[in-house]
């Protein structure tokens, strides 16, 4: 019993854990979607799916408490990337809304031109 209270009780944080990153991102989301940002909420439903599964499959024995685990912590960690790649969309969508967002190349440009300060002072220090 207390084992089903624990794994409810985990399922519970993890769904929080991962909803509430997405409704920060829907706030500040422009109306029309990034096709990745589709993509990766379907992955995300998907290993919400395959967690549940999981789960009902561990309490009818078709999976081993070991086996479960193991599956359990590869679908987290699905999980954990999809929402990190979310995140950085969102700061980055939000970013490009206040004007802070900066030509990659120009991006590129400065880290050579640090590079080759760097190079200098190393060769003259």
């Amino acid at each position: 019993m207390v084992g089903l209270f624990i794994v409810l009780a985990f399922a519970a944080v993890l769904t929080v854990w991962i909803v509430v990153p997405l409704t920060r991102l829907s706030k500040g989301a422009d109306q029309s979607f990034d096709p990745e940002v589709d993509a990766l909420i379907d992955e995300k439903n998907a290993v919400l799916r395959s967690i549940v599964d999981l789960e009902a499959d561990a309490r009818v024995g078709k999976v081993s408490g070991e086996d479960a685990l193991v599956m359990r912590s590869e679908q987290e960690l699905a999980a954990a990337r999809i929402l990190r790649r979310l995140d950085q969309i969102g700061e980055q969508a939000q970013a490009h809304r206040n004007g802070s967002v900066k030509d990659p190349s120009a991006e590129l440009e400065e880290e050579i031109a640090r590079a080759r300060e760097r190079l200098n002072k190393r060769r003259d220090g």
